[in-house]
Protein backbone atom coordinates (compact mmCIF):
# COMPACT_ATOMS: atom_id res chain seq x y z
CA UNK A 1 0.00 0.00 0.00
CA UNK A 2 0.87 3.29 -0.84
CA UNK A 3 0.79 5.76 2.57
CA UNK A 4 1.15 8.94 3.25
CA UNK A 5 1.63 10.64 6.49
CA UNK A 6 1.65 14.29 7.67
CA UNK A 7 3.65 14.97 10.20
CA UNK A 8 5.63 12.27 9.40
CA UNK A 9 8.99 13.91 11.14
CA UNK A 10 7.35 13.63 14.49
CA UNK A 11 7.27 11.54 17.74
CA UNK A 12 4.37 9.11 16.66
CA UNK A 13 5.00 9.67 12.76
CA UNK A 14 8.83 8.27 12.64
CA UNK A 15 7.87 5.07 14.88
CA UNK A 16 5.04 4.46 12.00
CA UNK A 17 7.17 4.92 8.83
CA UNK A 18 9.27 1.60 11.02
CA UNK A 19 6.48 -0.18 11.58
CA UNK A 20 4.95 0.66 7.65
CA UNK A 21 8.26 0.19 6.21
CA UNK A 22 8.98 -3.50 7.62
CA UNK A 23 5.78 -4.61 6.42
CA UNK A 24 6.47 -3.47 3.14
CA UNK A 25 4.00 -0.36 2.52
CA UNK A 26 5.61 2.09 0.71
CA UNK A 27 5.39 5.54 2.57
CA UNK A 28 5.54 9.01 1.55
CA UNK A 29 5.56 12.06 4.36
CA UNK A 30 5.33 15.90 5.13
CA UNK A 31 7.83 17.78 7.20
CA UNK A 32 6.66 21.30 8.31
CA UNK A 33 10.79 21.95 7.71
CA UNK A 34 13.35 20.04 6.23
CA UNK A 35 15.39 21.18 8.95
CA UNK A 36 13.13 18.45 11.19
CA UNK A 37 14.23 15.36 9.33
CA UNK A 38 15.80 13.06 11.53
CA UNK A 39 18.12 10.62 11.30
CA UNK A 40 15.60 7.77 12.54
CA UNK A 41 13.77 8.04 8.80
CA UNK A 42 14.69 4.93 7.11
CA UNK A 43 16.57 5.74 3.52
CA UNK A 44 14.01 5.22 0.87
CA UNK A 45 11.22 7.30 2.76
CA UNK A 46 10.53 10.34 0.63
CA UNK A 47 9.81 13.24 3.40
CA UNK A 48 8.56 16.48 1.41
CA UNK A 49 8.64 20.23 3.33
CA UNK A 50 4.76 20.85 2.95
CA UNK A 51 2.70 23.32 5.37
CA UNK A 52 -0.62 21.80 5.65
CA UNK A 53 -2.02 25.46 6.00
CA UNK A 54 -1.08 25.95 2.51
CA UNK A 55 -3.22 24.52 0.76
CA UNK A 56 -2.60 24.53 -2.88
CA UNK A 57 0.48 22.92 -1.69
CA UNK A 58 -1.03 19.83 0.12
CA UNK A 59 -3.37 19.51 -2.51
CA UNK A 60 -0.28 19.44 -5.51
CA UNK A 61 1.77 17.04 -3.45
CA UNK A 62 -1.32 14.37 -3.27
CA UNK A 63 -2.09 14.64 -6.52
CA UNK A 64 1.38 14.08 -7.71
CA UNK A 65 1.50 11.21 -5.10
CA UNK A 66 -1.86 9.41 -5.58
CA UNK A 67 -1.75 7.84 -2.14
CA UNK A 68 -4.09 4.77 -1.05
CA UNK A 69 -3.94 5.51 2.04
CA UNK A 70 -3.36 8.84 4.40
CA UNK A 71 -2.57 9.38 8.27
CA UNK A 72 -3.17 12.88 9.15
CA UNK A 73 -0.92 13.53 12.01
CA UNK A 74 0.64 16.53 11.78
CA UNK A 75 -0.57 19.32 14.88
CA UNK A 76 -0.42 20.96 18.02
CA UNK A 77 -0.44 17.86 19.75
CA UNK A 78 0.73 19.05 23.50
CA UNK A 79 -1.92 20.46 26.14
CA UNK A 80 0.63 23.34 26.94
CA UNK A 81 1.94 24.57 23.69
CA UNK A 82 -1.41 24.86 23.36
CA UNK A 83 -3.04 26.71 25.59
CA UNK A 84 -0.01 28.79 25.33
CA UNK A 85 -0.70 29.23 21.82
CA UNK A 86 -4.62 29.44 20.77
CA UNK A 87 -5.14 30.89 17.55
CA UNK A 88 -2.01 29.09 15.89
CA UNK A 89 -3.63 25.84 17.77
CA UNK A 90 -6.75 25.97 16.27
CA UNK A 91 -5.47 27.16 12.73
CA UNK A 92 -2.95 24.12 12.45
CA UNK A 93 -5.54 21.81 13.66
CA UNK A 94 -8.89 22.93 12.64
CA UNK A 95 -8.10 24.39 8.72
CA UNK A 96 -4.95 21.66 8.50
CA UNK A 97 -7.03 19.09 9.07
CA UNK A 98 -9.48 20.35 6.83
CA UNK A 99 -7.18 21.03 4.31
CA UNK A 100 -6.08 17.52 4.08
CA UNK A 101 -9.30 15.86 3.63
CA UNK A 102 -10.55 18.57 0.96
CA UNK A 103 -7.18 17.28 -1.10
CA UNK A 104 -8.28 14.29 -0.63
CA UNK A 105 -11.64 14.57 -1.68
CA UNK A 106 -10.59 16.29 -5.05
CA UNK A 107 -8.27 12.77 -5.93
CA UNK A 108 -9.95 10.47 -8.72
CA UNK A 109 -9.86 8.02 -6.02
CA UNK A 110 -10.50 8.51 -2.86
CA UNK A 111 -7.71 7.64 -0.74
CA UNK A 112 -8.54 5.91 3.24
CA UNK A 113 -7.61 8.42 5.78
CA UNK A 114 -6.88 7.75 9.33
CA UNK A 115 -7.31 11.10 11.31
CA UNK A 116 -5.62 10.37 14.41
CA UNK A 117 -7.83 12.64 17.37
CA UNK A 118 -7.24 12.68 21.11
CA UNK A 119 -8.55 11.23 24.12
CA UNK A 120 -8.96 14.45 25.58
CA UNK A 121 -12.11 15.36 23.94
CA UNK A 122 -13.79 13.08 26.58
CA UNK A 123 -13.03 16.05 29.14
CA UNK A 124 -13.47 14.78 32.62
CA UNK A 125 -15.40 11.85 33.42
CA UNK A 126 -16.21 10.07 36.81
CA UNK A 127 -15.04 7.23 37.21
CA UNK A 128 -18.34 5.40 37.62
CA UNK A 129 -18.00 5.85 33.92
CA UNK A 130 -14.89 3.97 33.16
CA UNK A 131 -13.14 2.95 31.23
CA UNK A 132 -14.63 5.25 28.82
CA UNK A 133 -16.06 3.54 24.99
CA UNK A 134 -16.71 5.69 22.33
CA UNK A 135 -20.04 6.57 23.15
CA UNK A 136 -19.22 8.11 25.73
CA UNK A 137 -20.26 11.97 25.07
CA UNK A 138 -17.60 14.60 23.53
CA UNK A 139 -16.85 17.47 26.05
CA UNK A 140 -13.58 18.85 25.45
CA UNK A 141 -11.83 21.29 28.60
CA UNK A 142 -8.76 22.38 26.73
CA UNK A 143 -8.06 24.12 23.22
CA UNK A 144 -5.88 21.35 22.42
CA UNK A 145 -9.32 19.07 22.93
CA UNK A 146 -11.69 21.42 21.14
CA UNK A 147 -9.35 21.68 17.99
CA UNK A 148 -9.43 17.85 17.69
CA UNK A 149 -13.01 17.70 18.50
CA UNK A 150 -13.81 20.13 15.59
CA UNK A 151 -11.52 18.40 13.47
CA UNK A 152 -13.23 15.22 13.97
CA UNK A 153 -16.95 17.09 12.74
CA UNK A 154 -14.84 18.09 9.64
CA UNK A 155 -13.73 14.26 9.04
CA UNK A 156 -17.51 13.16 9.56
CA UNK A 157 -18.42 15.71 6.84
CA UNK A 158 -16.18 14.85 4.55
CA UNK A 159 -16.87 11.25 5.19
CA UNK A 160 -20.51 11.56 4.51
CA UNK A 161 -21.08 14.25 2.20
CA UNK A 162 -17.47 13.91 0.02
CA UNK A 163 -17.38 9.69 0.02
CA UNK A 164 -13.83 9.90 1.44
CA UNK A 165 -13.77 6.86 3.52
CA UNK A 166 -12.73 8.50 6.93
CA UNK A 167 -11.37 6.68 9.97
CA UNK A 168 -11.03 8.41 13.42
CA UNK A 169 -8.71 7.00 16.19
CA UNK A 170 -8.94 8.69 19.90
CA UNK A 171 -5.39 7.88 21.14
CA UNK A 172 -4.78 7.58 24.88
CA UNK A 173 -1.94 9.07 26.18
CA UNK A 174 1.58 6.79 24.48
CA UNK A 175 5.34 7.19 25.07
CA UNK A 176 8.30 6.09 24.27
CA UNK A 177 12.12 6.87 22.79
CA UNK A 178 11.93 9.77 20.58
CA UNK A 179 9.29 11.54 22.79
CA UNK A 180 9.37 15.31 22.85
CA UNK A 181 10.31 16.52 26.48
CA UNK A 182 7.57 18.58 26.65
CA UNK A 183 5.27 15.23 27.49
CA UNK A 184 5.30 13.83 31.08
CA UNK A 185 7.60 10.49 30.76
CA UNK A 186 9.61 12.21 28.40
CA UNK A 187 10.71 15.04 30.81
CA UNK A 188 10.80 13.21 33.65
CA UNK A 189 13.36 10.33 31.76
CA UNK A 190 15.03 13.27 30.19
CA UNK A 191 15.90 14.98 33.74
CA UNK A 192 16.72 11.84 35.31
CA UNK A 193 19.33 11.41 32.78
CA UNK A 194 20.88 14.70 33.29
CA UNK A 195 21.26 14.18 36.88
CA UNK A 196 22.95 11.46 36.63
CA UNK A 197 25.19 12.72 33.63
CA UNK A 198 25.73 15.59 36.47
CA UNK A 199 24.65 18.20 34.61
CA UNK A 200 22.41 19.28 37.00
CA UNK A 201 20.93 19.05 40.94
CA UNK A 202 19.85 15.97 41.92
CA UNK A 203 16.35 17.17 41.67
CA UNK A 204 13.28 16.74 39.71
CA UNK A 205 10.64 19.09 39.19
CA UNK A 206 7.11 17.58 38.80
CA UNK A 207 3.25 18.97 38.06
CA UNK A 208 0.22 17.30 39.31
CA UNK A 209 1.02 13.40 40.42
CA UNK A 210 -1.82 12.12 41.11
CA UNK A 211 -3.56 12.55 38.00
CA UNK A 212 -4.33 9.15 36.00
CA UNK A 213 -3.78 8.23 32.71
CA UNK A 214 -4.13 5.32 30.20
CA UNK A 215 -0.15 4.69 29.07
CA UNK A 216 0.49 3.04 25.71
CA UNK A 217 3.94 2.16 23.93
CA UNK A 218 4.25 4.35 21.07
CA UNK A 219 5.06 1.16 18.58
CA UNK A 220 1.59 -0.34 19.97
CA UNK A 221 0.09 2.80 18.89
CA UNK A 222 2.32 2.52 15.82
CA UNK A 223 0.59 -0.69 15.28
CA UNK A 224 -2.37 -0.06 15.59
CA UNK A 225 -2.63 2.83 13.17
CA UNK A 226 -1.35 -0.19 10.81
CA UNK A 227 -3.87 -1.80 11.12
CA UNK A 228 -6.29 0.63 11.35
CA UNK A 229 -5.79 1.04 7.91
CA UNK A 230 -6.26 -2.43 7.12
CA UNK A 231 -9.27 -3.72 8.82
CA UNK A 232 -11.02 -0.49 10.39
CA UNK A 233 -14.18 1.00 9.10
CA UNK A 234 -14.51 3.94 7.61
CA UNK A 235 -17.32 6.08 9.44
CA UNK A 236 -16.50 4.82 13.04
CA UNK A 237 -14.31 6.31 16.04
CA UNK A 238 -12.12 3.67 17.82
CA UNK A 239 -10.45 4.49 21.23
CA UNK A 240 -6.69 3.30 21.15
CA UNK A 241 -5.69 2.79 24.66
CA UNK A 242 -4.51 0.10 26.99
CA UNK A 243 -7.35 -0.02 29.30
CA UNK A 244 -5.58 0.24 32.74
CA UNK A 245 -5.03 3.85 34.50
CA UNK A 246 -2.03 4.62 36.36
CA UNK A 247 -1.06 7.65 38.11
CA UNK A 248 2.32 10.16 37.33
CA UNK A 249 3.48 9.93 40.62
CA UNK A 250 3.56 5.68 39.87
CA UNK A 251 5.11 6.56 36.32
CA UNK A 252 7.72 8.61 38.55
CA UNK A 253 8.02 6.15 41.20
CA UNK A 254 9.08 3.45 38.25
CA UNK A 255 11.65 5.98 35.99
CA UNK A 256 13.46 6.64 39.64
CA UNK A 257 13.75 2.84 40.58
CA UNK A 258 16.02 2.57 37.23
CA UNK A 259 18.44 5.16 38.30
CA UNK A 260 20.84 4.36 41.04
CA UNK A 261 21.19 8.22 42.37
CA UNK A 262 19.25 9.78 44.71
CA UNK A 263 16.89 12.27 43.18
CA UNK A 264 14.66 14.23 45.33
CA UNK A 265 11.74 14.85 44.18
CA UNK A 266 10.11 19.12 43.85
CA UNK A 267 6.66 20.21 42.96
CA UNK A 268 6.89 22.97 40.25
CA UNK A 269 3.74 25.60 40.10
CA UNK A 270 4.56 26.04 36.59
CA UNK A 271 3.81 22.45 36.04
CA UNK A 272 0.54 22.70 37.14
CA UNK A 273 -2.24 22.65 34.52
CA UNK A 274 -5.22 25.01 35.38
CA UNK A 275 -7.58 22.47 34.72
CA UNK A 276 -6.22 18.89 35.37
CA UNK A 277 -8.65 15.84 34.43
CA UNK A 278 -7.98 13.77 37.26
CA UNK A 279 -8.48 10.20 35.58
CA UNK A 280 -8.57 9.46 31.68
CA UNK A 281 -8.99 5.94 30.74
CA UNK A 282 -10.14 3.74 27.93
CA UNK A 283 -11.95 0.50 26.59
CA UNK A 284 -10.31 -0.56 23.51
CA UNK A 285 -12.94 -3.74 22.83
CA UNK A 286 -14.42 -1.96 19.70
CA UNK A 287 -10.80 -2.07 18.15
CA UNK A 288 -9.83 -4.79 19.15
CA UNK A 289 -12.99 -6.83 17.72
CA UNK A 290 -12.67 -4.90 14.59
CA UNK A 291 -8.79 -5.32 14.25
CA UNK A 292 -7.63 -8.00 16.97
CA UNK A 293 -5.13 -5.60 17.83
CA UNK A 294 -3.85 -6.00 21.83
CA UNK A 295 -1.03 -4.05 23.28
CA UNK A 296 2.03 -6.09 24.37
CA UNK A 297 4.94 -3.95 25.31
CA UNK A 298 4.92 -3.49 28.91
CA UNK A 299 4.52 0.05 30.59
CA UNK A 300 8.12 -1.09 32.56
CA UNK A 301 9.73 -1.81 29.59
CA UNK A 302 8.54 1.12 27.65
CA UNK A 303 10.03 3.40 30.58
CA UNK A 304 13.32 1.94 30.30
CA UNK A 305 13.39 2.26 26.64
CA UNK A 306 12.90 6.03 26.77
CA UNK A 307 14.97 6.28 29.80
CA UNK A 308 18.12 4.85 27.80
CA UNK A 309 16.99 6.78 24.77
CA UNK A 310 17.58 10.10 26.86
CA UNK A 311 20.51 8.44 28.45
CA UNK A 312 21.94 8.35 24.69
CA UNK A 313 20.84 12.31 24.01
CA UNK A 314 22.77 13.61 26.90
CA UNK A 315 25.16 11.36 28.11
Amino acid sequence: MKVFITGAEGFVGGHLIDHLVARGHVVYGTTYSEGLIGSHIPSGVDIRQCDILDADSIARLLAELQPEAIVHLAAVSSVSIARSRPAATAQVNILGAFNVLQAASELGHKPKVLLVSTSEVYGSVAESLCPITEHHPVQPQSIYAASKASAEVLATFFERSREVPVIIVRPFNHTGPRQAPTFVCSAFARQIAQIEAGLVEPVIHVGNLEARRDFLDVRDVAHAYTLALDKAKSGVIYNICSGRAVSIGEILEMLLSLSDMKIDVEVSKDLLRPLDIPLLVGSHERFTEATGWVPTVPLAETLEALLMFWRGRVG
